[in-house]
């Protein structure tokens, strides 16, 4: 749930970015249909790139103390089933259902809409033009549109024999602008929340307009008449969200865009803007794993020291291990006593550990949580010494942590051929908020 919000957090920024460019470099500019690909383009890369996350791996070498080290995580032990359950904090809760009101709200709008076009396409007369729309003649007074093949005119626009109104339609239709509207439909249930998608739809509908104008133009016809012609027809409504209406309100915007010049090729070299945004939010939703490894070290009657990742399995460890015996190398395995604690293994000191734990208040009341990843050494006399932090969440849980494993009772120490030996373990300490604390 919280991944989910975060997710649409770094699309809505991405989006408003990206729009944003848009607006500053390439809106001035004539080429309505490269422009129209680098809205919806931009639009749709909004959502993809927060799901592109480049993994860096940093490999973090552990110093070995002695002849063996033992790796301890909550994924290997189980130590996790020890640790407190965590619900899910309520404000997540709370977004989510604003979050799904709202998409809902607008999906809804766009089938009341979807609805209230095809109603009036069954109640109106049809008629198959010769390019392949059908043209709908409704009875009552609404505004020229369009949407998919139909082309909606009101009996009184018909009869006046608007031949450039047809035209301008023809061009919606032929463009495939329904589509474009109702993928940004979709897009905007999914960002409703932030007004640069409302405002990337309306400057969309604005370059479907420039497009089905500029197709006027292209057959011949006058521009002042035409001109004229949209003024006349401003005054009419059309209430339908997801169709091409003639009398589209950017009307000042149409007729500036008819007199403009027309913009040079070169200017559309304004686009790559999009390539250095890319990298930047692919750098900025990076990650780094970090793998921790125990470092050889070799003495002189050539013992050797297992090396292994947190992510190390069973089979490679074995593996591991039987490639240095056959070189004459000694190793680790799993016939030598491990050090062991009030009698039972490393799941045994991950609950005396939390049992001790004390969550100091401060983050708590912050609501800071974390995992303090910590080496310790069981000496040969069983005692806990040389504990370090090897990668803290914050200063007072690393300290909280460490002041934990420094009082730990005495273990039963390992040994290696019937003689004791120290043992360098990796530990971590999760912090987590318990259930009862969050409500």
């Amino acid at each position: 749930m919280t991944e989910f919000l975060i997710y649409q957090g770094k699309a809505a920024i991405a989006l408003a970015v990206f729009y944003m460019f848009y607006r500053l470099l390439l809106s001035k500019e004539t080429f309505h249909r490269f422009n129209r690909i680098v809205l919806l383009g931009t639009a749709a890369l909004s959502f993809v790139l927060p799901l592109c996350v480049i993994t860096l791996k940093e490999v973090v070498v552990v110093p070995a103390m002695t002849a063996s080290s033992e790796t301890v995580t909550s994924e290997v032990t189980g130590t996790a089933a020890m640790i407190p359950e965590v619900s899910v904090p309520i404000w997540p809760v709370i977004l989510c259902s604003l979050f799904a009101l709202g998409a809902l709200a607008v999906l809804v709008h766009v089938v009341f809409s979807i609805i209230g076009i095809r109603r009036m396409i069954r109640s109106g007369s049809r008629q198959a033009l010769e390019s392949g729309e059908t043209l709908i003649i409704t009875e009552t007074d609404t505004a020229p549109f369009s949407w998919m093949k139909y082309i909606v005119l009101s009996r009184e626009d018909y009869e006046s024999g608007y031949s450039q109104i047809l035209t301008h339609e023809k061009a919606h239709i032929a463009l495939g602008h329904s589509w474009d509207l109702l993928f940004v439909d979709m897009i905007t249930a999914l960002q409703w929340f932030n007004p640069a998608i409302w405002m990337l739809k309306a400057d969309l509908r604005a370059i479907h307009e420039f497009e089905a104008d500029d197709a006027v133009l292209r057959s011949g016809a006058d521009v002042k008449e035409y001109q004229y012609l949209l003024i006349r027809k401003a005054v009419s409504k059309s209430g339908y969200s997801v169709a091409n209406s003639f009398n589209h309100s950017t009307l000042k915007a149409r007729i500036t865009m008819m007199l403009n010049k027309k913009s040079s090729r070169m200017s559309a070299w304004k686009a790559l803007y999009v390539i250095p945004l890319v990298g930047i939010s692919l750098a900025a939703n990076a990650e780094t794993r970090v793998d921790y490894q125990y470092e050889d070290q070799t003495s002189d009657n050539t013992e050797l020291v297992e090396k292994y990742s947190t992510t190390v399995d069973k089979d490679t460890k074995k593996s591991f291990n039987e490639k240095n015996l056959q070189n004459g190398r000694v190793t680790v395995d799993e016939e030598n006593a491990k050090p062991r604690f009030n009698g039972g293994d490393a799941n045994e000191f991950s609950k005396w550990v939390y049992s001790q734990l004390k969550y100091p208040e401060e983050c708590k009341n912050a609501g800071i949580t974390g995992r303090v990843f910590l080496s310790f050494t069981v000496g040969t006399d069983g005692k806990v010494r040389d504990v370090k932090v090897l990668r803290g969440a914050h200063e007072k849980l690393d300290a909280e942590a460490m002041r934990v494993l420094n009082m730990s009772p005495d273990w039963t120490p390992g040994t290696k051929d019937g003689k004791p030996v120290p043992v360098s373990f990796t530990f971590p300490v999760i912090f987590e908020i318990p259930d009862s604390e969050n409500k």
